[in-house]
């Protein structure tokens, strides 16, 4: 029954790690340089809190392995894409996160900090949607990242 429940945890923590960590490429570019900058921390320091929050109630030593296995499961599942456009990339995670909750798998909770951060982060990738190819292309990567990872077990 633990596996079970770490599964879950695993699953609940990887988005905001995969949006935490297309948040610090500096791929975002600010129409507003004075609001824009301070909508990115924000945004950086409730995804950091989204990654934390499915290791709470965890003793330390097993949180920190549960937090290396999201490391290691996102560097493995998203290495492919380090040199590809952030802009895309972001697009793709987006999606990757509107499947999930699309779908019923992923409620995302009113007020949470990952809920909060997706609502700053859309905002920040809009103009992919704007461009056909690119966001066709974001969509599709974002089925890549959703059969990886359910071929590693999870998301199934």
């Amino acid at each position: 029954m633990t596996v079970v429940l770490f599964k879950e945890r695993i699953e609940c923590a990887m988005p905001a790690r995969m949006m935490y960590a297309v948040a610090h490429l500096k791929a975002f570019v600010f129409v507003d340089s004075v609001e824009g900058p301070a909508r990115l921390k924000q945004m950086q320091e409730l995804l950091q809190r989204a990654c934390f929050e499915p290791l709470e109630g965890l003793n330390g030593p097993v949180a920190r392995v549960l937090g290396s296995k999201v490391d290691k499961l996102h560097a493995d599942v998203m290495g492919e894409y380090e040199n590809q456009r952030a802009d895309k990339v972001a697009a793709a995670v987006f999606y990757f996160l509107k499947d999930l909750t699309d779908s019923g798998y992923l409620e995302l909770w009113e007020g949470s900090p990952v809920a909060q951060a997706a609502e700053l982060y859309v905002p920040m990738i809009e103009h992919v949607f704007e461009e056909h190819k690119l966001d066709e292309s974001a969509q599709k990567q974002a089925r890549r990242i959703l059969a990886k990872l359910q071929e590693k077990g999870y998301y199934v």
